[in-house]
């Protein structure tokens, strides 16, 4: 049921992409047909101001012509005024209809009306500047029916033939405009069914493909949990069988280092005691790790005071730090400071980030042990100032199995993975700071007892407990698994 459930939720996102496919072809073709016409509709404005211009300019020829030859007939200054500002209007106008993207046609018609306008202006000038005397009001006329006439009658017929032809282009943009409409409201349509048929047939083959893939998904599940509860089975059962003879030959060896035989003899031993040690260790992370993967790794929290846990850690771990000059230092705040854990659990986990940082720190340098009080917890850091971690590498440190170099045989990789699965069982969180050639701080915190068990607070009062009997040899093993 859960799988079908799953499968209709997916054929459902499947649907809603299809549709919005869909959704999305039909607006873009709408939204390129809106901006056709948008663009079709600037044309059409503009042609009606070029036919503004032009019958502007028309008008203003008219009543220049009048004009000037009322003043050429009467000499009244008004007149002349008059007839000044015409021409003035006629250039503003014809000036106007000049654009860069004009047609060849309409250019060649506007530069015709430009030049007979010029004509027309220089013509009727020389008349203004002539003052002919009452004989030769005769020649004046003369002058007026062979010159400015014909003059005149061209700048009509220049400015008649471009304000036509501005009527005609804003026809065919209409029509245009027309024509568009209808051709965008067909290619909508036809855009639209299409993208319906193409969307049912995804549809079709997206369900079909679905169903196999969740087939094929639901078989591959069924296959990793079984081959992961069966590693897990089997690791399980090969970690609780060794320790039985693990523990035999560690005794044994205990029993052989004791017996009084040679030197020679008694190196052996301490060396098959450190091997056994090695393996419980070893046995120890891998049994945690499957706990952890099965979310079956259980804490059993109490109060006592940090004094004493970081007292038994700088014990074990300063014989090591002192074989590569290495100064430990601790700093607990208060230094009567309590905090509510496991104390064999937070014990591992400390030992397993002093155990690396002392692995990669070089001679002579620094691993700080540190805690305070934090927000109704506590939180720990352990520094050093080895060689850090690689930028790329930082968000991995954590992962199962991971290893800062794959190619060095020692180690698990499943310290930190197993240290991070311990923090996040008392509830609090784990993470590291690092610059490479700097060094590094792995910092986790712990929260504070719930509200039912401030009565264990009491136990803070409580004498020192003595140090775990397992705590020695895990810390001087730990640094063989990362």
């Amino acid at each position: 049921m859960r799988l079908l459930r799953n499968i209709a939720s997916r054929a459902a996102v499947g649907f809603a992409l299809v549709w919005a496919i869909t959704a999305i072809v039909v607006i873009a073709v709408a939204a390129l047909a809106r901006d056709a016409s948008n663009v079709l509709e600037r044309t059409l404005v503009l042609y009606a101001d070029d036919l503004m211009h032009a019958s502007q300019a028309q008008m203003a020829a008219e009543r220049m012509v009048a004009v000037g030859r009322g003043y050429l007939l009467t000499r009244e200054p008004d007149h002349l005024s008059r007839a000044k500002a015409a021409e003035e209007e006629l250039d503003v106008a014809l000036q106007a209809l000049a654009r860069g993207n004009m047609q060849p046609a309409e250019l060649g018609l506007l530069r015709e009306a430009q030049l007979s306008a010029k004509e027309y202006q220089r013509l009727l000038d020389k008349a203004f500047e002539w003052a002919p005397t009452a004989e030769d009001r005769q020649g004046l006329a003369n002058a007026l029916r062979e010159r400015l006439l014909p003059a005149r009658e061209d700048l009509g017929i220049k400015l008649g033939n471009l304000v036509a032809h501005k009527q005609r282009l804003q026809v065919a943009a209409r029509q245009r405009a027309a024509a568009m409409a209808t051709r965008s409201v067909r290619v909508t349509i036809g855009f639209g069914a299409l993208a319906l048929v193409l969307s049912g047939l995804l549809a079709g083959l997206f369900t079909k493909r679905l169903v196999e893939t969740s087939e094929k998904e639901r078989a591959s599940t069924l296959s990793a949990t079984r081959a992961l509860g069966a590693r897990d089975e089997l690791l399980g059962i090969v970690a609780h069988d060794l320790r039985s003879p693990l523990a035999a030959i560690a005794l044994r060896a205990s029993s052989l280092g004791r017996s009084g035989l040679d030197e020679a003899a008694a190196r052996s031993a301490r060396a098959i005691e450190s091997i056994c040690s090695r393996m419980e260790s070893l046995i120890e992370s891998l049994l945690d790790a499957t706990s952890i993967e099965a979310g079956r790794l259980s804490v059993a929290p109490g109060r006592f005071r940090l004094e004493t846990i970081v007292k038994s850690l700088i014990e074990t771990f300063g014989p090591a730090a002192s074989e590569k000059s290495i100064r430990l230092k601790d700093a607990v705040t208060p230094p009567d400071l309590s905090v509510w854990a496991d104390r064999e659990r937070l014990f591992q986990v400390l030992s397993n980030l002093i155990a690396n940082a002392l692995k990669f720190t070089p001679e002579r340098g620094v691993v700080s042990i540190s805690a305070r009080k934090v927000n109704g917890g506590v939180r720990f850091e352990v520094s050093d100032t080895g060689s850090g971690i690689a930028r790329e590498n930082v968000s991995k440190v954590f992962e199962r199995f991971w290893k800062s170099d794959a190619r060095s045989a020692r180690g698990t990789g499943l310290g930190l993975y197993v240290a991070k699965g311990i923090v996040e069982a008392h509830g609090g969180r784990i993470w590291v700071v690092s610059t490479p050639g700097i060094g590094s701080s792995f910092q986790f915190d712990l929260p504070g007892p719930p509200a039912r068990d401030e009565r264990s607070q009491l136990l803070a009062s409580a004498p020192p407990l003595p140090p775990l009997a397992a705590e020695a040899s895990l810390a001087r093993n730990l640094h063989a698994h990362h």
